[in-house]
């Protein structure tokens, strides 16, 4: 037996920006996210030092692309995801997603750090997603594998997935609410 998961990892998104601005927001193409990888521009922000002084002790949270002389034409930091800003301090670099409009927010640029303009595209997001009640499937519906898997001749599944479900939508939500209010009334 092994575990199936309902997600899929999505095509990363690049967004540009032409003027910084307190509290953009930019429209993700997935829907039920689960978590994202946000790398953000920094170029122009850093000194060689720095950057260096990065790529040496944080590998995993920078990505550098180099032009064929070896000099550095792109430098993106990882980003974190949060819940609110209301922790985040002027250095920190924090987004938040809001799941329900499928959105990247940042901040005001004063109490935590926003995207700078740039001629590269200023945000890469690599967002990570299910499809929620489309995912749960009959018995039997599953017959294949996603990749290689060693010492194994077929898959099924014996009994139906069900744990798969929507992000409540804003309509939903205002009924739910109503209701809940006329019951207790």
């Amino acid at each position: 037996a092994v575990n199936i998961r309902n997600q899929q990892t999505q095509e990363e998104e690049s967004f540009y920006v032409e003027t910084a601005a307190a509290n953009m927001t930019f429209p993700l193409a997935a829907r039920n996210i689960l978590c994202a990888e946000v790398f953000v521009s920094e170029l122009g922000q850093l000194s060689r030092r720095q950057m260096r002084q990065m790529m040496e002790q944080q590998p995993q949270d920078v990505r550098v692309e180099y032009d064929f002389l070896g000099e550095i034409t792109a430098f993106y930091v990882r980003w974190t995801e949060v819940d609110t800003f209301d922790r985040s301090r002027p250095g920190d670099r924090h987004y938040m997603i809001d799941r329900v409009q499928n959105q990247l927010v940042f901040g005001d640029g004063v109490h935590v750090r926003i995207p700078q303009a740039g001629q590269e595209a200023a945000i890469l997001v690599r967002a990570v997603s299910c499809d929620g009640t489309r995912g749960n499937v009959p018995a039997g519906a599953i017959d294949r594998f996603f990749g290689n898997v060693l010492y194994a001749q077929a898959v099924h599944n014996p009994v139906a997935t069900y744990t798969g479900s929507d992000l409540e939508d804003m309509e939903s939500a205002r009924r739910r609410v109503m209701d809940a209010w006329a019951y207790s009334t």
